[in-house]
């Protein structure tokens, strides 16, 4: 049984592993498991930033889509990185 623990020290998940034999796990097989817990954490922690970061995004746009302004945001190259509802019925 390996834990998978949270970036904030939580515990989120058990990773079991078995086997149909009874024996003693090697060191080399207790590492490959380690290892694989290790990428499944971290494979956890980029699915939770993701999902946040499009929780974020949907509330910016709700936020920016109720305001009665144009609001735009334009990088240095020029680029339409964002902009909101009223920008958008505005300029097309």
């Amino acid at each position: 049984v390996v834990p998978l623990m949270t970036a904030d020290g939580t515990l989120a998940s058990l990773l079991f592993v078995h086997s149909a034999d009874i024996r003693r796990w090697t060191p080399d097989e207790v590492a490959l498991v380690e290892e694989a817990a290790d990428r499944i954490r971290a494979a956890l922690d980029r699915a939770r930033a993701d999902m946040a970061l499009r929780e974020a995004e949907c509330e910016l746009r709700t936020l920016t889509d109720a305001l009665p302004v144009l609001i735009s945001y334009v990088d240095k190259h020029g680029r339409y990185r964002f902009n909101n509802k009223a920008y958008e019925d505005w300029f097309g």
